[in-house]
């Protein structure tokens, strides 16, 4: 189910959706990945806050992770918990794409030292590594970084630089500071290469001396990157060399029967339209020796095929993601193998390209008649129990084109229903929120808080609604200078 990413901030601000996609309908639940698409490398992570034991966690405490979703709906981003305390996230993104999560800190460490989480989504696993001080003073430290010329001083590596191998807590950097002022202190560095570094605790005692900063991420490529250490005004930079690894993974892929388990598949699949961002499997395979891999189902079968590649970092049950290509020929169900001694076989069914009309939804955009007939329909829910109900619009142009049309009417008091009259813009208690993907997949938005976007609704049942709507719509998710106009927008849709 499509809706908005934490509504329950949308009365108060606006939400950036960037790296869009075509909505997707089929789903309730979000699905997606802490790791790169590309090469399968945990997504950037980023500590903020300061973590001294037997102090409470605040706002201030948190994570913010990167997150690949390749379909829109519900989801939960969380980490186990350790030391007494733990992070978490829940909400709905009505988005596609690359992502920034928050996970809100909780709980109260109740020792100092490291903490290496692991971070959860889906199936997918990364680790962030928080460092407790100790003591509750609140005084901030007054310290300078050492320098020569703009480079840090004392550099000192600690554990092993791996590309494509996690980091953990043995791997550090110490770098030399000059303590004027004892208290508590934060220090970051800039991302480089899927990594970065961090520190926060005390300093007890004053004088030149070291302190030790944590590597946060997985390093993208072997070589050299440079990095900027930040403390306030004080700033020094130094280098890191990152050794290829050469280590191939030791594997096998989970199957029952000779069938592939467990396994996802992800995304639609129509005769004549070429696979996108959407189209992916997850299978399971159970790793003996942590390395790289390559996993594929070539040669293909009906015209496309799924590939996936990196790094595993742990041994037992690791999943995996293979990415779809090509563009189907024929409608059916092909059976496609993953390769090796260790693969197995999975179904997947083509459906055919015939879109069919389920509603009228239709309006003029820039004075231009449009109908976003094809598989149009009405949705509605409780997204939330501190919400009222939700309705959602929805229809595409064609079966086979980019261009859709979605229209998200949000009631913000508990426990109320949709029901007839006017919603949007200078209405009380509501948000309705138009979205708009033209023929080349371009993202265009309108919110009623800001923008004077309307709807009507003329006649509500269990089975239809009717009504009327009307607005802009802007690109780049609500953000950019260029607009489209939305007039004489008609809807008879049933509710799914």
């Amino acid at each position: 189910m499509i809706i908005l990413t934490r509504f329950l901030y949308l009365i108060l601000i606006i939400v950036l959706f960037a790296c869009q996609r075509e909505i997707v309908f089929e789903t309730n639940t979000a699905q997606g990945t802490l790791k790169s698409q590309l090469n399968g490398d945990c997504l950037p992570a980023a500590v903020s806050g300061m973590y001294k034991k037997d102090t409470a966690l605040t706002i201030n405490n948190y994570i913010e992770i990167q997150a690949h979703f390749v379909n829109a709906g519900s989801y939960t981003i969380y980490s186990d918990t350790l030391n007494g305390y733990y992070f978490r996230s829940e909400g709905i993104t009505a988005d596609t794409g690359l992502q920034t999560i928050r996970l809100a800190g909780s709980g109260t460490p109740v020792a100092t030292g490291v903490n290496n989480f692991s971070i959860r989504f889906e199936n997918s696993i990364c680790r962030v590594s928080v460092a407790v001080a100790g003591g509750t003073n609140n005084t901030s430290a007054i310290f300078t970084l050492g320098l020569s010329g703009n480079n840090c001083t004392g550099i000192l590596p600690g554990g092993s630089f791996i590309a494509g191998l996690s980091m953990n807590n043995q791997n550090t950097i110490k770098a030399d500071v000059n303590v004027t002022t004892v208290g508590n202190y934060n220090i970051t560095t800039t991302t480089a290469n899927g990594v970065s570094f961090a520190a926060s605790g005390i300093f007890s005692t004053p004088g030149n001396q070291q302190v030790t900063l944590y590597a946060t991420g997985t390093p993208q490529n072997a070589g050299s990157f440079n990095y900027t250490i930040n403390s306030g005004s004080s700033q020094c930079q130094f280098s890191l060399t990152y050794t290829p690894n050469t280590t191939a993974a030791v594997y096998t892929t989970n199957s029952t029967g000779g069938l592939c388990a467990p396994i996802t598949i992800n995304g639609i699949y129509k005769a004549g339209v070429p696979l996108n961002a959407t189209n992916t499997i997850n299978v399971q395979v159970n790793v003996t020796t942590p390395g790289t891999y390559s996993i594929t189902t070539a040669p293909a079968v009906n015209g496309i095929v799924f590939n996936g590649s990196g790094n595993f970092t742990t041994t037992g049950n690791n999943t995996v993601t293979l990415f779809g290509n090509g563009t189907p020929i024929l409608a059916g169900t092909n059976i496609f193998t993953i390769a090796g001694a260790t693969g197995c076989n999975f179904p997947l069914t083509t459906q055919s390209t015939g879109g069919t009309n389920t509603g009228i939804f239709t309006c003029k955009l820039d004075g231009v008649f449009k109908t976003y007939n094809i598989n149009a329909g009405a949705r509605l829910s409780f997204p939330s129990p501190f919400l009222g109900q939700a309705m959602e619009l929805m229809g595409k142009a064609t079966d086979t084109t980019a261009e859709n049309l979605y229209i998200a009417l949000n009631k913000s008091q508990a426990g109320t229903l949709v029901t007839n009259g006017n919603y949007g813009w200078g209405t009380s208690f509501n948000t309705l929120q138009f979205y708009y993907y033209d023929t080349t997949a371009a993202f265009w938005y309108g919110i009623s808080t800001i923008n004077m976007e309307y709807l009507t609704i003329s006649s509500i049942t269990a089975t239809r609604v009717t009504g009327t709507f009307s607005g802009k719509v802007y690109i780049d998710g609500g953000w950019g200078s260029q607009f489209k106009v939305i007039t004489e927008g008609q809807f008879d849709l049933p509710i799914q």
